[in-house]
């Protein structure tokens, strides 16, 4: 896109996406406006907090900061299909490609299909030491959940959270073993 547009990815993603959905704490770069207070730190499996690691640099595919409201703001705004045009939503929720362990991938989500009531899935995360974000969104019922935890164990905090949750948390936990 860098390319294409002959604009900083970090630029772009911000008039495209964060400023016109008010993600006014989300970007991919340590910068002075920031609040940093509302970054939480990291620890260990045994409670040491790890130290502070800040960047200065994009990188797309990897270090966006964000907080659970602003991401809760996205995930919203696919929920209600207040953002994208009716196209792009279909492209994003249609398979793109399969993982070699069998799960269906679309443009940025993994896709849970075959749920209970025709229910489907989309499935976002990433995990940094001592992080761990998900996002699981229903968009037949509109039900969605935002989860950041900040130590190591924070996956099994996730996965007891999504299965209490969600009325079908456990079918889709396992859909993504």
């Amino acid at each position: 896109m860098e390319n294409k547009f002959s604009i900083p990815i970090e630029k772009l993603v911000d008039s495209l996406l964060f400023k016109p959905l008010n993600m006014k704490d989300t970007r991919f770069y340590w910068d002075s406006n920031m609040d940093t207070t509302l970054y939480a730190n990291r620890y260990d499996t045994n409670g040491k907090q790890y130290e502070k690691e800040k960047w200065y640099s994009a990188n797309a595919s990897n270090l966006v900061l964000t907080t659970v409201e602003d991401y809760g703001k996205f995930g919203v705004s696919i929920l209600k299909h207040k953002y994208l045009t009716p196209a792009i939503q279909n492209e994003m929720i249609k398979t793109q490609a399969i993982t070699p362990s069998g799960n269906q991938v679309g443009l940025g989500w993994f896709l849970i299909n075959k749920l209970p009531d025709k229910e489907y899935a989309l499935f976002h995360s990433g995990s940094n030491r001592g992080q761990n974000t998900k996002i699981i969104l229903l968009p037949k019922s509109k039900k969605g959940i935002v989860i950041f935890t900040n130590g190591e164990n924070g996956s099994k905090v996730c996965e007891k959270i999504i299965s209490e949750y969600f009325k079908y948390g456990k079918e889709i936990l396992n859909s993504l073993n």
